[in-house]
């Protein structure tokens, strides 16, 4: 097991981590880092006490790709003929893909025409450590999955920056050692950005801008804080909260333009932070407001050809060669987005799915197996993903699913305090780190693609998952290092440079 090196030596003593901790947990509460778990109650969000090591080199990698992977994911959500080729044998057998293809079908054939599209997607990655020619061993990143609905904590990413940096310097690291190692996250002013200049390019001074929000929201202050952002970047911005039920109530469409319309106000923009998960969608009513919002003139983000983008059967095809050359131009570029798609394998009736499945049934640890989900908790690991495919020997069914290699990630040590709570649990841990990319488009030309922030997450190794509101994962921030060995390409590609 590879361990990165921490920002300082650990343990800590027993004085200095009760008062870091104390001090870790009024600065989560005075920079807004909270959730709200019930209507009467608000804590601080799940935070790492310092922030983890993450090489420099591949993050700066993950950064730069993430314009690239925005018009890869515009690129498929275009192309009806790929998503198709794609989906086809996910559709007879999810019921969830197969509501939101055959949506994507019907506004298609209306020819329904939106002049703006937002997309707001978060590329998730993990550290694998890898061998070349079996000698020597080095750290690439590996994706996990793009995310393309509800790609959230942007903001309390953004001010975890601050409580971590803090917690170096009561440590006694220098500020400018801090300010080098502890990369600033301006996830909350780029994507609101974003949304701004869709907002603007809509055209109408007065239509608002809807947050598609679960009518009890834990991650509510994430959500405040981007509305806030909004207004300090553009006061006329109205931002209002409305959920899937209250959009098939009381919305509608007006005029041959098929103008949105909410309580009597009209709408520019549809931001979904709800609806990627089947449990989003009980009855008629909201399936009935989803498609209102596809068939209207307001930017929806996500559209649903988005959402099918980022499906898991969307990301193992692109595994194969010859998917990324057909929306991204120039070898290089498509070499580096390529070396990120690691080990996806299709789990259709197929010779070659057939193969996948029995090599993860003899090697259950080597494996994960994936539904067509964003949102965690949804993947299945060892003994229970043998015990699926066997199940699924020779079912249709089984193509609901793709198989991903399962990466041997370098580990973390680092300090983990629960929502709400003092208490600390020294953990080994490995982190996830996402890139957001917002990329706006104006009458199908691309007017804005940014890489807007980052979401850096930690779990216990112990765990398969790591769920942010379960208590399960940790927010945290990377500190970068550039002690570890790095893949030849990310230098040879120039992604040292910041």
């Amino acid at each position: 097991m590879v361990e990165l090196h921490p920002a300082v030596e650990l343990p800590l003593s027993t004085d200095e981590l009760e008062e870091l901790a104390e001090d870790m947990k009024d600065r989560a509460y005075a920079m807004g880092v909270l959730i709200r778990p019930s209507k009467h109650r608000t804590i601080h969000g799940p935070i790492t006490l310092l922030p983890s090591t993450f090489p420099r080199l591949l993050y700066n990698k993950a950064m730069q790709l993430q314009t690239d992977i925005n018009l890869l994911m515009l690129g498929i959500s275009k192309d009806d003929e790929f998503l198709y080729a794609a989906l086809k044998s996910v559709v007879p057998v999810d019921e969830f893909t197969r509501r939101l293809y055959e949506m994507h079908l019907q506004v298609k054939k209306e020819g329904c025409f939106k002049p703006v599209t937002l997309c707001i997607n978060r590329t998730d990655y993990m550290l694998d450590c890898c061998k070349e020619d079996d000698e020597e061993s080095f750290l690439d990143l590996s994706m996990v999955e793009i995310n393309t609905i509800a790609a959230g904590c942007p903001a309390l990413s953004t001010r975890l920056v601050d409580v971590h940096r803090f917690s170096l310097e009561q440590l006694g690291m220098s500020r400018e050692k801090v300010l080098d190692r502890v990369p600033g996250n301006y996830g909350m002013e780029g994507v609101a950005d974003g949304m701004v200049t869709t907002w603007r390019l809509y055209g109408e001074t007065k239509a608002v801008l809807v947050f598609v929000v679960r009518p009890e929201e834990s991650n509510k202050f994430d959500q405040r804080w981007m509305e806030y952002g909004i207004k300090d970047l553009d006061d006329r911005v109205k931002v209002i909260r409305r959920t899937l039920p209250e959009i098939g109530e009381r919305a509608e469409l007006r005029g041959d333009e098929r103008r949105l319309f909410i309580d009597g106000m009209e709408v520019a923009i549809l931001y979904f932070r709800t609806g990627y998960s089947p449990i989003d969608y009980p009855t008629e009513m909201e399936w009935n407001a989803r498609l209102l919002g596809e068939r209207s003139r307001a930017a929806v983000c996500p559209s649903v050809a988005m959402q099918l983008a980022g499906t898991k059967k969307i990301q193992q095809v692109l595994y194969d060669p010859g998917s990324i050359e057909l929306f991204l131009k120039g070898k290089q570029r498509v070499d580096d987005v390529r070396s990120i798609f690691t080990g996806h394998y299709t789990l259709d009736l197929t010779p070659a799915g057939d193969e996948a499945a029995e090599r993860a049934i003899a090697n259950p640890m080597k494996y994960v197996m994936k539904p067509q989900r964003e949102g965690g908790g949804n993947n299945l690991f060892g003994e229970k993903m043998k015990e699926a495919l066997e199940k699924l020997r020779g079912s249709p069914e089984r193509a609901a699913y793709m198989l991903m290699d399962r990466f041997n990630s370098p580990v973390n040590h680092n300090y983990c305090m629960k929502c709400g709570s003092s208490d600390l649990e020294l953990m080994t841990v490995a982190s996830e780190f996402g890139p957001f990319g917002t990329l706006v488009s104006y009458n199908n030309e691309v007017v804005f693609n940014k890489t807007t922030g980052y979401l850096y997450r930690t779990k216990d190794i112990k765990l398969d998952e790591g769920g942010l509101m379960v208590g399960t994962g940790f927010l945290d921030t990377p500190y970068l290092s550039s002690a570890e060995v790095i893949c030849p390409s990310a230098t040879q590609n120039g992604f040292g440079e910041h």
